[in-house]
């Protein structure tokens, strides 16, 4: 089976989970790979960080207008993407990587121009 990655540029103001939210149904059996930029971009509004020796946690309390959420990711690697393990929020479809995905997006911020 052959996959190809398709890049999906998150606008600027726009956060990378409501961007997964809007996905739907599509990401449920896909592999997400998070850039650099897009982990930055999460990691100013985690209320919880926990970085081990090759994973990291980000975690969100539940406010008015999003659920609690949870991110499980590795912490990168030479191509500067970020694996997503898991998700754990109401509003996303995606909930655990699967062995064998049936798509693959790499989500990466809108550049500075």
């Amino acid at each position: 089976m052959e996959f190809k990655a398709e890049l999906i540029i998150c606008p600027k103001g726009k956060c990378p989970l409501d961007l997964l939210a809007d996905m739907g149904a599509e990401i449920v059996d896909a592999w997400i790979l998070l850039h650099d930029n897009a982990v930055e971009r999460l990691v100013k509004t985690v209320t919880d960080d926990i970085t081990g020796a090759e994973y990291r946690e980000l975690y969100w309390d539940a406010t008015q207008e999003y659920p609690a959420t949870a991110v499980y990711l590795d912490k990168g690697n030479q191509l500067d993407y970020h694996l997503v393990y898991k998700i754990r929020a109401n509003d996303i479809s995606f909930k655990d990587i699967p062995s064998t995905p049936e798509k693959i997006f790499l989500i990466k911020m809108q550049e500075e121009k």
